[in-house]
């Protein structure tokens, strides 16, 4: 009767501590919720292809089927309003912090078994707690289009959390045999959705197996566990051989990741990638001046790369030598690493983005927690208390503050601009959003000057080469400044990397040919611009007929450049 009574204690306690963990994170990121959509966020709640569920590709696991699915399923239910989209990321933050909880919770009940109950509930509701409201998880919360990011290391956790449950049931014997293969198939399932969500979770099948064999190695192991990790990692090596022609792809300016970016040496990217890692970990022991867009390039680190490879080279030593004295450490820190391996072993045209490390920093937390638990003495355990409270109370004015930079896309323009200045992305990015508002003179302005930046740097987003250009030209162009518009129109052509942006650069040059009295070029630049079908062809068509009456009539062709 006793037992049963402390059990139900036992329960309604942990309920109760979990409530109020959700409570507390909940309660700072209410100020998510009132945020606008910014930059992208519009870009994938104004896009058509989600307004149609069934004509998502939710087999194909390139296009995200599983985050994409919510998206499509929000705006066919609740709508796209921002207040529903930041509603729903934080809830699913919410619910990776629980899914962290009760993880931790049998991670450190494995480091150390004899540790009570009480102490366990505490320690890992600090591990969730601190995570939950730390300021580097708004890049993948209050962020509404890093859902991606956020609901794959979600899934990511349940089925960390769920193998953990179905390798202890199955050391248990035959006891929990139907738990163990219950708690195996919710893992798989989470793995799957995880891997539909994201790319980052290409290295949980790893980390899976990983746990097993270094974590648990006292423990009796079934062969049958590793039979569905080993298939989602064949799935990865498949998917990965099938996307390595566009990832080896020699100037590859069309898409956003491969070894043949323009300006990108694969060698230099991946060398660079510790000192990332320097940043990310500056940002978890001291979280200011949090930035979405540091437009870092490797050129900026070529002095580093020899400090970049003995890094690496540490970072090899240390894991051998915690997989023999610090098992747990060791799978913590090697999921950290499996989480980054996809951005930092494939260079894309950005290299860091502090939503890379949302899940990675609640691993290294846990293991901070559990470590100044594990070191400090015993006397001190009501100045850990204090000092865990102290921490969390600070990091939640700081997430709150953060919050409030996403009030609208100005606002945060601006913060970016302020903390990155020498970013041509911020520079441009602050121009469209405030100084457009304030002069159309000084959108020019900065536009040109992003431009030079990124001359400066040799290389920068092959597609903001074109874009900036395009803009500056039609600005110009509907000043009536023909010379200088058709000079920019020139040079966004030589940055353009599709037929669409072919096109749309074509057929203002052609305009402006035929308003010059140039009838030969202008002619031949419409036909190269009709070559191809785009969504463009009935507008090239128009103009074109409309300067073949002007050449027969012999009257001006009217400016009317494309909108």
């Amino acid at each position: 009767m006793t037992t049963t009574i402390d059990s139900r204690l036992r329960t309604f306690s942990w309920l109760f501590s979990s409530w109020m963990l959700v409570v507390l994170v909940g309660g700072v990121y209410c100020s998510a919720l009132f945020t606008a959509y910014v930059f992208d966020d519009v870009t994938v709640f104004q896009n058509e292809d989600f307004l149609d569920v069934s004509t998502l590709k939710w087999w194909s696991w390139k296009e995200r089927p599983v985050t994409r699915t919510t998206f499509a399923i929000q705006i066919a239910t609740i709508g796209p309003s921002s207040f529903a989209s930041h509603l729903i990321s934080v809830l699913i933050h919410l619910a990776a912090v629980v899914g962290l909880r009760c993880t931790s919770y049998k991670v450190i009940r494995l480091a150390r078994p004899d540790m009570t109950d009480v102490r366990l509930d505490s320690l890992s509701f600090v591990v969730g707690l601190l995570w939950g409201v730390h300021p580097i998880t708004t890049a993948a919360v209050t962020y509404a289009v890093q859902r991606y990011e956020s609901l794959a290391a979600c899934f990511i956790i349940w089925s960390c959390f769920y193998w953990i449950q179905a390798v202890h049931a199955n050391a248990a014997g035959a006891s929990r045999a139907r738990s163990r293969w219950w708690s195996w198939g919710l893992s798989m399932l989470f793995a799957l959705l995880a891997m539909g969500s994201k790319e980052t979770a290409a290295g949980l099948p790893l980390i899976l197996i990983l746990y097993s064999l270094l974590a648990s190695k006292s423990m009796k192991s079934d062969w049958r566990l590793f039979i569905g990790p080993l298939l989602l990692l064949m799935i990865v090596i498949v998917a990965g051989y099938l996307r390595a022609p566009y990832l080896l792809k020699p100037n590859n300016r069309v898409g956003t990741i491969g070894f043949g970016l323009v300006g990108i040496d694969a060698v230099e990217y991946i060398s660079t990638q510790p000192l990332i890692y320097l940043r990310y970990l500056k940002l978890l022991v001291w979280p200011s001046d949090l930035v979405l867009d540091y437009g870092w390039i490797p050129s900026l680190f070529n002095r580093w790369i020899v400090v970049g490879q003995l890094i690496w080279l540490g970072i090899i030593v240390v894991m051998g030598v915690l997989v023999r004295w610090q098992p747990v450490a060791a799978w913590l820190l090697s999921s950290c690493l499996l989480i980054l391996s996809v951005t930092s072993f494939i260079p894309t045209q950005d290299m860091i983005f502090e939503h890379r490390f949302y899940l990675p920093s609640a691993l290294l937390i846990g293991l901070v927690v559990f470590t100044a638990d594990r070191y400090l003495p015993e006397r001190l355990t009501i100045a850990r208390l204090l000092g865990f409270t102290a921490i969390a109370i600070a990091l939640s004015y700081a997430t709150i503050a953060r919050n409030f930079d996403y009030t609208s896309a100005a606002e945060l323009a601006t913060k970016d601009l302020e903390r990155v200045p020498n970013n041509p992305r911020n520079y441009a990015r602050w121009g469209a959003e405030v100084a457009d508002e304030r002069n159309p003179m000084m959108l020019e302005e900065t536009l040109e000057t992003a431009i030079e930046m990124a001359k400066e740097r040799g290389y920068f987003h092959s597609g903001l080469n074109f874009a900036w250009r395009l803009r500056l030209a039609d600005l110009l162009y509907l000043r009536g400044e023909i010379v200088e518009a058709r000079r920019w129109y020139e040079e966004a052509l030589e940055e353009s990397h599709s037929e669409l942006q072919t096109v749309q650069v074509l057929m203002p040059l052609a305009i402006i040919a035929s308003m010059e009295g140039r009838d030969e070029e202008a002619e031949r630049l419409f036909e190269e611009a009709l070559e191809v079908d785009t969504p463009m062809r009935e507008q090239v068509e128009l103009s074109y007929r409309t300067h073949l009456s002007r050449k027969s009539s012999g009257v001006g062709l009217a400016p009317t450049p494309k909108s």
